[in-house]
């Protein structure tokens, strides 16, 4: 695919929409954005992972990221997860410590 070329510019418009949980509609287009990434690029993808993972992390701990934002998260997570195989068990603690949270 030829938009795989664009992924590394790409990259930094996608993670300012990820930290951007004031306009927490833009947060979820852009874990939207992360979601169809996922699919689309499958194994071109997995290199953005631990990044975007840290970002999902912060967004889920911060008690000021809008609460509608937090489930579309967590989808993506789990997309990442199919998408990344077994190279997702490195992401296996912080998901955890983000399902634990959220069942308190």
């Amino acid at each position: 695919m030829k938009f795989a070329t664009y992924i590394p510019k790409f990259k930094n418009y996608l993670i300012q929409g990820l930290r951007n949980t004031e306009e927490y509609q833009v947060c979820i287009t852009a874990v939207g954005v992360v979601t169809d990434l996922c699919r689309a690029f499958e194994g071109e993808f997995k290199h953005l992972m631990p990044e975007i993972m840290v970002i999902f992390v912060e967004n889920l701990s911060n008690p000021e990221c809008h609460r509608s934002v937090k489930p579309h998260i967590l989808s993506a997570i789990g997309d990442m997860a199919l998408v990344c195989g077994t190279e997702f068990q490195s992401q296996l603690n912080g998901v955890f410590l983000i399902l634990q949270q959220a069942a308190q």
